[in-house]
């Protein structure tokens, strides 16, 4: 037992092991980065796409939009929140549409919309 304990094959396969583990540790970190970027910038691009419909739709025009703000989940993909501020967004007839379109547009639910002035 001792033999092996002191053997240079053993020395070698357990610092090969110690640098794989520690290369699959950044390896791991470095794709989770990546994939909140991909998600910051799909929030982005949801975002400016909303904000764009919402100035289009009568009553509202394009200065109306004060803010869009969407949230994914971890997936990247589910939206998970919406919140949009509107200076019409006081007008009742016009919050209904601003919820319908959004709710419509991001195929999520009218509860995890908030529209406010």
């Amino acid at each position: 037992m001792k033999e092996i304990l002191k053997s240079d094959k053993l020395l070698k396969i357990a610092v090969i092991a110690g640098i794989a583990v520690v290369v699959l540790i950044f390896v791991s970190n470095f794709d989770s980065t990546f994939a909140a970027k991909d998600t910051v910038s799909a929030e982005e691009t949801l975002e400016q796409r909303l904000s764009e419909v919402i100035s289009n739709m009568d009553g509202i025009g394009k200065d109306g939009v004060r803010r869009v703000m969407v949230r994914l989940g971890e997936d990247g993909r589910t939206v998970t929140g919406v919140a949009v501020v509107c200076d019409k967004a006081d007008d009742v007839i016009i919050r209904e549409r601003l919820l319908d379109a959004v709710s419509k547009a991001l195929d999520v639910s009218v509860s995890r919309v908030c529209i406010t002035n």
